[in-house]
């Protein structure tokens, strides 16, 4: 009878232990990073949510989150600061989703 229930005892475990490891891997906290490209149709870079608005050639607008600790603006190759960016500016944006919306890893000016 103790054998048994040491047997019952170690499957459960297994059996457990195994589901908890397949849920551990099969989740991914890596994030996809898409990348966009089109012209600045508008921006908001001075209030406690940052934003910035891209239409592409075929003319959808998106708005993409400013994250003000980990997004970054290129211009020339060299780091630029979100003030200095301007509406009509061609742009490469390279971003995230995040909580539903879309958030910006890296602007690059054209």
């Amino acid at each position: 009878m103790k054998r048994s229930a040491g047997f019952v005892l170690a499957l459960m475990l297994v059996i457990c232990g195994s589901s908890f490891a397949s849920t551990a891997v099969t989740s991914s906290s890596t994030p996809v990073i898409r990348t966009s490209a089109g012209t600045i149709s508008a921006l908001e870079v001075r209030s406690a949510a940052p934003w910035l608005k891209i239409k592409d050639l075929a003319g959808k607008e998106s708005i993409l989150m400013i994250d003000p600790i980990s997004s970054s603006a290129w211009r020339g190759g060299n780091k630029s600061a979100w003030a200095e960016l301007k509406v009509g500016e061609m742009v490469k944006v390279r971003h995230t989703e995040k909580g539903g919306s879309a958030v910006i890893k890296t602007v690059e000016i054209i």
